[in-house]
């Protein structure tokens, strides 16, 4: 063999050597690489459940504080809620007490403005150059103040701010003619306790509970809600029957069949149908209920007043005849009593007469 042959030999054999050194220094490093990257995915792993559970934990300690602090901020909230219910109790009882003593004090003025209109009339009668229209003008006053007074409550009253008083009654008027104590009217009616005593039937009416109307109606909440007027599912039997009302579509509260003739009735208009919500028309339809009822107690009184008048007039024609005949037999009277007169005064100067005529004869004798 020559020396080049066994030189190329040696050198082949020394790169495979070589390669098969580097080959296994390549897999224990692969194999040292692996075991590195397992122990350290492992440490990543067992690193990322620690801090997931350190999340947990602190996450349970917010939601814990988070929840004692909403429960303190109801608690507070509903300590805050008493005290302005407390407030709103007193405050309405305060007012109730003043509107008392203002109706008091109004009864007092009126019957002194009574007394004081008596007087003017009195005087007037006594002496005509006291001019007449100064005495009116003081009981106008009076009166001005006395209605003052008296119509000063309602505007205290939040109950009649809000609605429209139709029937021109109060709830003290209807618990009275119910036979009812007005304590017992806003329990059985389940109004609230302090309602005042001059609030409307309208208001009151208005404010009370769906579940109310529905036991008036006879039915449950339920049958109003489903079967009759439809509501819909925002509305529960603790709202007031303004808010349920108002939510209700026309065409349930008056009948389909009698939508039409209602909107022409109360002249709603042409863009009002039996879909429209009636809270939309409420307002128009109330107002002309109560003017209706003014109107009509207008006509009323006025009828009254003419047949006063009429039953006046006829006691006067017939006190005049009285009087003419009073008259005509006090003529007739003292006519006789001169003709008595005169018999009288003849009889005495034929007396007198005589008794000259004596006295004379006795003189001659």
């Amino acid at each position: 063999m020559s020396d080049e042959k066994k030189l190329n030999e040696e050198i082949t054999e020394a790169v495979e050597d070589t390669a098969a050194e580097t080959a296994a220094k390549a897999e224990e490093t692969a194999e040292a690489a692996a075991e590195k990257a397992a122990d350290t995915a492992a440490q990543v792993e067992e690193k990322t459940e620690s801090l997931v559970e350190e999340a947990k934990e602190k996450l349970e300690d917010v939601e814990e504080k988070a929840g004692e602090i909403l429960e303190t901020a109801e608690d507070k909230a509903e300590e805050l809620a008493d005290k302005a219910g407390d407030a709103v109790e007193a405050a309405e009882e305060k007012i109730e007490e003043i509107i008392d003593a203002a109706e008091d004090k109004a009864e007092d003025i009126m019957e002194a403005a009574e007394d004081q209109a008596e007087k003017v009339v009195e005087n007037a009668k006594k002496n005509p150059a006291v001019p007449i229209i100064i005495g009116i003008a003081a009981v106008v006053v009076i009166a001005l103040i006395v209605l003052g007074i008296i119509f000063g409550p309602s505007m205290f009253n939040k109950y009649n701010k809000r609605y429209i008083d139709v029937s021109g009654r109060t709830i003290e008027e209807v618990s009275d003619q119910m036979g009812m104590s007005l304590d017992q009217f806003l329990e059985r009616f389940d109004l609230p306790k302090n309602m005042p005593a001059n609030t409307s039937e309208s208001a009151a009416y208005y404010s009370m509970p769906v579940s109310m109307i529905a036991e008036m109606r006879g039915v449950d909440f339920e049958t109003l809600r489903d079967e009759i007027l439809h509501f819909p599912d925002t509305i529960t039997e603790d709202m007031t029957w303004y808010e349920a009302e108002g939510e209700t579509a026309l065409k349930y509260v008056v009948g389909e069949d009698y939508v039409d003739e209602y909107i022409e009735e109360y002249g709603l208009g042409s863009d009002v149908n039996g879909d429209t919500l009636f809270k939309e028309v409420r307002e128009i339809i109330d107002e002309a209920d109560r003017q209706s009822r003014i109107e009509s107690e207008q006509a009323a009184k006025a009828a009254s007043d003419e047949a006063a008048t009429a039953d006046d007039t006829t006691a006067d024609d017939t006190a005049a005849d009285d009087n003419t005949a009073a008259d005509d037999g006090a003529a007739t009277d003292d006519g006789a009593a001169a003709n008595d007169s005169a018999a009288a005064n003849d009889s005495a100067d034929g007396a007198a007469e005589a008794d000259n005529a004596a006295d004379a004869d006795t003189a001659a004798e």
